[in-house]
């Protein structure tokens, strides 16, 4: 949005170039470019410019005590003054030659006295008016004493004394006045203590100062020599710090009372002197004596009168000019109020305070102006004036000093800004006094005028209004280059920002200027986080936040946008927003409950936009902050997000869900609100959102409900579950949490976002470990439904996992359980089940952070699996060996589906009304070759039979410890999780390690080992194996023959941990599962409490399985029956000591802790706190409010590089059309005319212009139409970049995989930033950037298109076809679907039915409007579909005329015909406008067809014959024609070149290939007339007609 739209900013430059170049605008969009897919959804690394400034002020030390000495001594001047007949006499504006000397000793006390509270109200000041040496003594005492620990000012006016020594002794009286009685530096600081302010008005005042950094220094040396000689006395024996640390707790002592001996600190003492060690005071009788007294405390009139005196322009003016009639007296008499900003004193006050606050900020260090100028209301005052005092004084040859140390600022330009806002004054001046006598005097002339504010404001927030559209232009943080990378940003940068600054900050205290001010400073923090820190840093959250109080409705949506940036960047602001309730503010604009009469958001367009920001603030305000969640859950916060998550604004949909979660989390009564509200189920309808960030934010949210931390520390762990909800049964929120994660499931089956994928799989984890024992179950029932297939067998109703699920289905339940308890028991399995499925399918995800994400949670369940009873109990066949070995690979192998599929083969498996149901957790689709998707840095080590890296000396050890039961689903021996880190330098790097595959842009989801390293763990894998306890099977014979007969499976549900506990381990025979001692003595919290810190046991008694799944079911449940009772008595306990009165107890401090309990399967060789996954997606989402969003992006910006670089692309793009255009229409007419004539065409040959030497035979080839690059995959799954002009290698990486082959290749947003698109036989996407760039390759997304397939003797593997105007991706293969994909929503926007039974081996899209495709399948049908009929009715022709495979099918583009060749050699032109018999059908290659391409645009075909023996060379070689289309006449498909590849042996792999679209890889170029063709040398010929252009070559 620009301001225009949000603000009105008046002061816009509407005229200027704020339209796009229209070819500009209606260039095709670029696709998967996003911010998502720049940064793979994870939140930028910290660097040190991100660290928010320290802008709150640790100290705010305050002035409270005041000492104003004044040593006068009027009509007795001292010895050392050179008394001249007209010098300075006012003092503190009074003229004491006009007076007795104790009446103008008093006035000139009273006019300071005055003067100084101008500055500081609060401050009690105490006038000591030519005081005696003890006087001042008691007088430094007791103001210490009053003060304390406060700052104190010690004003010293020595006009009547002798000026200091060079010791720095500064003079007073005795009581007779006969004396000067010098007063050193140190008795002064022993006297005043620290800290405190000192002013010195007198002549060589800079000896103070010199001697004071004398002082300090002989007082540090001091202390060093003190604190080496209190060493040994400290090392032999005397307490830590008696040294150093024990002197500095005296020096910083402060005296408070007169026997104080402690030497106080010089650090927090500062000092303003009136001028150097060797200068006396100016004595210009038109200035006050007291010059810097004035311009410290008076400083507007004295700087009237210095402009009167300096004005270089009084000369050249008029006499009767009004500025010529001011006078000295004159100007005493401006009329108004200081602290009235309306009155012309008030104003110039106001415009004095903004020009000393700027020059200040500008010239000091950021640390030092905190400290001089916002900790101290009188301290800032001071100085602001000092710097005045140094402008002028300055010209009198006088050099003010300060300690610390200020830089030079006389000579900064803003005081010319001061000067011209002062002659403007003084030009009325005269006007004003005439004004104010004529209504004071009725005897004179009427007279009215009215004075005419200054523009100071007006233009120097003009001037920023310029700075902002000028030097604030910056780039987007995320843009797109020619290769779509990142830009290297000044978003995140330090910049010098706009002077102006400081003086926004006084604008905000005038209605007048307010808005404008507040528009421009949100403009500027817009700018990026660096703009927000400098706006903290120079004082602006006071003034933000006060105004959150201000009723004004214009104000609301700038405050809404600056606070936004302001909680993106400091997150520390809670506490400030819970002050004076300034939540409301955003939490009443985010209700829908408003006042009709007092519309909050009516006035602006985008006040959905605005509500976000309330609803991101509002989070931010929650996140990790109890009171504030309790604030916004009593202003019904909740309530209104979940209203406005219906909102057609993708923003305010995402920040709703993302304000839920921290609202709701770690927070049961919020969790128990959002079930009463219905906010899961409402957030489970918003998974098929069309937005990708509000499909991750309802994940998000969700997992937090689960127990996902939340929190930003990262030490922070989760769990816990949806919270103890006391008004549910345990069994109520079972169900809820288990078919919420299924319907989670179900819902984003297919998510082709790696975003939401990963949020999938952190709302899972906290699902699993809270719920562990189902899912361990549901674990080894998947392991032994997988034994008995691997084995071969056929499944009954007499497997052993069928019959021990029907044993524990048949054991007796707790009194008053019913035969509903255990279907709906049957039933939660079926759904663990489903999510198991589906947590197996992640780990082989193709995204590499998806995969590393489920491959932890899947190998916690596989570890507690190995250490679980299931490894000994009766009934169970699984052993540690399945996890360690792989079988041999199959020519069945079973690749999984998708966990969509897998409810059906779940849910009959638990149906008590078919006891001879198979077990079948998936939906299995046999493959006839083995192979995966699993990412490289996932998948296992080879065999030692195999090329490769042999297991390390660690994994060797761990072989047990580190199998991953995802390794079940690409059937890999060895290890399948990443290597840890501690491994790492064991491995041997695999043949294909030079060629590494692309991560995504700022991978951080790293796989954790759910298991101990090995230096911790003091057993083998061999001794850590769970074992049978021999000393049980005697007492426990007769209970464990028969479970329904045995006493002990009687128990009732026990309502107490202590109960619980006995009853679990009497159960199941003295089964050892739970951490629980069988303690039935104590009920407390204590009890409880300890019970849970003992370690599992490993050796376990005899046992069956189906006692095994009923303990760990009853298990998971004891863990939150303890819960449960330990929020109940967390919560009476409260109770009581609120009614006793006592300190306030929180029940959530030891409540909270539930939430960790380390009860249940977890043994002691298991990680227990690597579960729940911990989300970065809410950081990544805060990123958006740090991002500029008021100004177009650096693309858009006519004139900027980018800009520059897009026309410039655009006219290159245009002039390859146009040039592509030419050539083939030129080519054309001369064939056409030649075969006119009978002739063959021999005017413009084709012939070889390169030849490119690949390593291994090209699988498929690409073209990028405006780049000289050509992809070339390869049998190894590496894909080749090729300059093919220059014939040069450009770069090389891995697809990602080791045995899936890419069926597919080609690159997509050709026009703007392309990316390699590939696609794999299991039916994987991937889209790389940065394809041509060695080093940067980076994974922008990938996901799986196809997910179940059918068999196949030859099969396809994975088709695609891309619309680039729709930003559709046609995908098809081994199906009987076609599925098309959005790549905005990034889900499947339909799924069309092909009605063929055949393969589908080709697509092709109409690019223009791309609206239909067609298809060809492995029976020679073609059929030209349009999606946007009927499922039943998308086919809209079908053409038989082909009886064998198509090889492809080619819409022309612009065109009515498509051209498709097949196997056997035909080829076939067909009007697609009619349906029946092609327009022309020959045979191109009698022999057999082995690949066949069309030219986009151009009327050009090649075809390829299959491998001929050539008997006289004994190789075989291939016959390449190029055809011209001519489908207007009798000639369709002429032969216009007939040539033979060279002759070669073949290659070894191409006799064994699987695919028939494996045959030799051939491509037109879309544009030019260039044909590449790939040979069974590994040879890639690149074919063209000659031309000018390809003279060269």
């Amino acid at each position: 949005m620009t301001v225009s739209q949000s603000y009105g900013d008046p002061d816009l430059e509407d005229d200027e170039e704020n339209s796009l170049d229209e070819g500009l605008a209606m260039m095709v969009l670029p696709h998967f470019t996003a911010k998502r897919h720049l940064t793979g959804g994870n939140p930028r690394a910290c660097s040190e410019t991100d660290q928010p400034l320290d802008w709150r002020l640790r100290s705010r030390l305050r002035t409270s005590q005041a000492a104003l000495l004044i040593c006068l001594n009027i009509g007795t001047p001292p010895p050392d003054f050179l008394k001249i007949a007209d010098c300075a006499k006012l003092e503190c504006w009074v003229d004491p030659s006009g007076m007795r000397p104790e009446k103008a000793l008093e006035e000139i006390g009273k006019n300071l006295q005055r003067q100084f509270e101008t500055l500081a109200q609060k401050v009690r000041f105490k006038l000591f008016l030519d005081p005696a040496f003890e006087d001042t003594k008691k007088l430094c005492h007791s103001l210490r004493k009053s003060a304390k620990d406060e700052r104190l000012l010690f004003y010293y006016n020595g006009h009547g004394v002798p000026a200091p020594t060079a010791s720095g002794e500064i003079w007073v009286f005795n009581r007779t006045y006969t004396q000067y009685i010098p007063v050193s530096l140190f008795d002064l600081h022993e006297w005043l203590g620290s800290p405190c302010i000192f002013v010195w008005d007198c002549s060589r005042a800079g000896n103070i100062l010199d001697n004071v950094s004398r002082l300090a220094e002989r007082r540090n040396a001091e202390n060093r020599k003190r604190a080496s000689s209190d060493k040994p006395s400290s090392s032999s024996g005397e307490q830590p710090g008696s040294s150093s640390s024990s002197f500095r707790k005296d020096e910083d002592t402060n005296p408070v009372d007169g026997g104080a001996t402690s030497s106080p600190s010089l650090r927090d003492c500062i000092q303003l002197a009136a001028c150097g060690a060797n200068e006396t005071l100016p004595m210009d009788p038109q200035l006050p004596a007291d010059l810097f007294t004035s311009c410290l405390t008076s400083p507007i009139e004295i700087a009237l009168r210095y402009f009167a005196l300096q004005d270089p322009l009084k000369p050249q003016t008029p006499t009767d000019a009004p500025r010529a009639r001011v006078t000295l007296e004159q100007i005493g008499q401006i009329p108004g109020d200081l602290k009235d900003r309306r009155t012309p004193l008030g104003e110039l006050n106001w415009i004095f305070t903004s020009i000393t606050d700027t020059i200040a900020w500008l010239v000091l260090p950021k640390d030092l102006f905190r400290k001089l100028f916002r900790q101290d209301l009188l301290v800032a005052a001071l100085f602001r004036n000092f710097l005045l005092a140094t402008r002028i004084m300055r010209t009198y040859n006088c050099t003010p000093r300060s300690e610390p140390e200020l830089p030079p600022t006389q000579h900064h330009p803003l005081w010319d800004s001061w000067d011209r806002t002062i002659d403007a004054c003084l030009a009325q001046l005269p006007n004003l006094l005439k004004a104010e006598a004529s209504a004071r005097d009725p005897t004179l002339p009427p007279f009215q005028y009215k004075y005419q504010p200054s523009n100071f404001y007006v233009e120097h927030l003009t001037a920023l209004n310029v700075w902002l559209f000028n030097a604030g232009v910056v780039p987007r943080p995320l843009s797109f280059g020619d290769s779509n990378t990142p830009a290297v940003s000044l978003v995140h940068q330090e910049r010098r920002p706009p002077e102006q600054l400081p003086i926004v900050l006084q604008v905000l205290l005038s209605q007048t200027h307010r808005l404008r001010a507040l528009i421009l400073l949100s403009k500027f923090v817009d700018l990026g986080p660096w703009a927000v820190r400098q706006a903290l840093d120079i004082g602006i959250f006071p003034y933000v936040q006060r105004l959150l109080l201000s009723p004004a409705i214009e104000l609301r949506p700038v405050l809404i946008f600056i606070w936004s940036r302001i909680m993106a960047v400091d997150k520390s602001c809670q506490a400030d927003l819970l002050k004076d309730n300034g939540f409301a503010y955003f939490s009443s604009i985010l209700s829908p409950y408003q006042n009709t009469n007092t519309p909050l958001l009516m006035s602006i367009p985008n006040s959905s936009e605005h509500r976000a920001m309330c609803a991101f603030v509002l989070s931010i305000f929650c996140r990790d902050f109890r009171p504030g969640q309790q604030a916004c859950l009593a202003s019904d916060v909740f309530a209104s997000c979940l209203y406005r998550m219906k909102d057609d604004d993708y923003l305010l949909r995402q920040w709703g869900p993302l304000c839920i979660a921290h609202l709701w989390a770690n927070n049961d009564e919020a969790k128990a609100l959002g079930l009463q509200l219905g906010a899961p189920n409402l957030l489970c309808e918003m998974l098929r959102d069309n937005s990708v960030e509000v499909r991750a934010a309802v994940l998000y949210a969700l997992g937090t409900f689960f127990g996902a931390s939340s929190s930003s520390d990262p030490n922070v762990r989760g769990g816990g579950g949806s919270g103890v909800q006391l008004d549910r049964s345990e069994r109520d929120q079972l169900r809820t949490e288990i078919g919420m994660a299924t319907s989670a499931v179900l819902a984003l089956d297919g998510d082709a976002s790696p975003l939401v994928r990963k949020e999938l799989v952190v709302m899972l984890s906290a699902i699993v470990r809270e719920w562990r024992g189902w899912f361990v179950i549901s674990a080894w029932a998947y392991a032994e439904d997988e034994k008995i297939r691997l084995k071969g067998k056929t499944r009954s109703a007499q497997d052993p996992l069928a019959r021990v699920l029907r044993e524990w289905a048949g054991m007796p339940r707790s009194e008053g359980s019913s035969r509903a308890e255990i279907q709906e028991d049957q039933m939660i399995l079926s759904s663990c089940s489903t999510v198991y499925t589906a947590l197996l399918e992640m780990s082989v995800d193709p995204y590499t952070e998806v995969a590393s994400l489920a491959c932890t949670v899947v190998d916690y369940l596989t570890a507690l699996l190995l250490d679980s009873a299931f490894m000994v109990a009766d009934g169970s066949s699984i052993e540690p060996s399945y996890f360690e070995k792989t079988p041999p690979l199959r020519p069945d192998y079973v690749h999984t589906s998708g966990p969509a599929t897998s409810t059906t083969g779940s849910s009959f498996l638990f149906n008590p009304t078919t006891p001879t149901a198979i077990p079948n957790f998936v939906n299995q689709t046999v493959y006839p070759f083995p192979s995966t998707d699993l990412p490289v840095e996932l998948q296992p080590a080879p065999t030692p039979e195999h090329h490769g890296h042999h297991p390390s000396r660690n994994q060797r050890s761990l072989l047990r410890k580190n199998a991953s039961f995802a390794s079940r689903l690409i059937g890999l021996a060895g290890l399948t999780h990443p290597s840890t880190p501690e491994e790492e330098e064991d491995e041997v790097p695999t043949t294909m390690a030079e060629i590494h595959p692309p991560a995504a842009g700022l991978d951080t989801a790293h796989y954790k080992s759910p298991y101990l390293t090995a230096s911790t763990s003091s057993s083998s894998p061999s001794s850590s194996r769970p074992k049978t306890d021999q000393s049980y099977v005697n007492a426990s014979s007769a209970s464990m023959t028969s479970p329904a007969s045995s006493t002990t499976l009687n128990a009732h549900r026990p309502t107490t941990p202590s109960t619980l506990s006995a009853s679990m381990h009497s159960s199941i025979g003295n089964l050892q599962f739970s951490t629980l001692n069988n303690n039935t003595g104590n009920n407390s919290t204590t009890a409880a409490s300890d019970r849970l810190s003992e370690s599992p046991a490993t050796v376990y008694p005899p046992c069956t399985a189906a006692q095994v799944i009923f303990a760990l079911v009853e298990e998971d449940m004891e863990r939150l029956i303890i819960r449960r009772q330990l929020r109940s008595e967390a919560g009476l306990r409260a109770q009581q000591a609120q009614q006793a009165g006592g300190p306030e107890f929180d029940p959530y401090k030891l409540a909270g802790k539930v939430s960790d309990l380390g009860l249940g399967l977890v043994a002691k060789e298991v990680k227990d706190d690597i579960l729940p996954l911990k989300s970065g997606f809410f950081d990544w989402s805060c990123e958006y409010y740090t991002e500029p969003q008021m100004r177009p992006s650096e693309s858009e910006e006519p004139g900027s590089v980018q800009y520059n670089q897009q026309l410039w692309r655009r006219e290159r793009h245009e002039r390859i059309d146009a040039d592509a255009r030419t050539t083939a229409e030129k080519i054309s007419q001369s064939v056409r005319m030649d075969l006119e004539k009978n002739q063959r065409p021999s005017k413009h040959p084709w012939k070889q212009i390169a030849k490119i030497q690949n390593d291994h035979w090209a699988m498929k080839l690409s073209f990028n139409p405006y780049e000289e690059h050509l992809a070339v995959s390869d049998e190894n799954h590496v894909i080749s970049v090729w300059d093919y002009k220059q014939q040069i290698v450009l770069n090389k990486f891995s697809n990602g995989t080791t045995s899936s082959p890419i069926t597919s290749l080609r690159f997509i947003n050709e026009v703007s930033a392309a990316l390699c698109l590939t696609a794999t036989a299991t039916g994987s996407i991937r889209l790389f950037r940065n394809y041509d760039r060695p080093g940067e390759v980076e994974l922008a997304t990938a996901f799986r298109a196809v997910t179940v397939t059918r068999p196949s003797e030859n099969p396809t593997g994975t088709v695609t076809a891309w619309d680039q105007l729709t930003g559709q991706l046609y995908v098809g293969g081994d199906t009987n679907t076609v599925k098309i994909w959005d790549a905005h929503r990034e889900l499947a926007a339909a799924e069309i039915l092909t009605g063929v039974n055949s393969p589908l081996t080709s697509l092709s899209t109409e690019t223009d409007p791309g609206l239909i495709f067609v298809a060809g399948f492995g029976d020679g049908q073609v059929r030209l579909y349009d999606p946007r009929c009927n499922s039943e009715d998308c086919v809209v022709r079908s053409f038989n005329n082909l009886t064998s495979r198509i090889r492809e099918v080619k819409l022309q583009q612009g065109g009515q015909y498509m051209v498709a060749g097949s196997s056997d050699g035909q080829a076939a032109i067909w009007d697609f406008r009619n349906a029946g018999l092609p327009v022309h059908q020959l045979h191109v290659q009698p022999q057999g067809l082995s690949n066949i391409s069309t030219h986009s645009s151009a009327p050009f075909s090649a075809s390829l014959s299959v491998p001929l023996y050539d008997a006289a060379t004994h190789r075989k070689t291939q016959h390449l024609d190029i055809h011209y289309l001519n489908p207007s006449t009798t000639q369709g498909l002429t032969p216009i070149v007939q040539t033979f590849l060279p002759a070669s042996y073949l290659s070894p792999t191409y006799e064994r290939r699987r695919y028939a679209s494996w045959d030799n890889a051939m491509v037109f170029h879309p544009k030019e007339l260039l044909l590449a063709v790939g040979g069974v040398d590994s040879s890639i010929r690149i074919l063209a007609p000659e031309f000018d252009k390809w003279a060269a070559h």
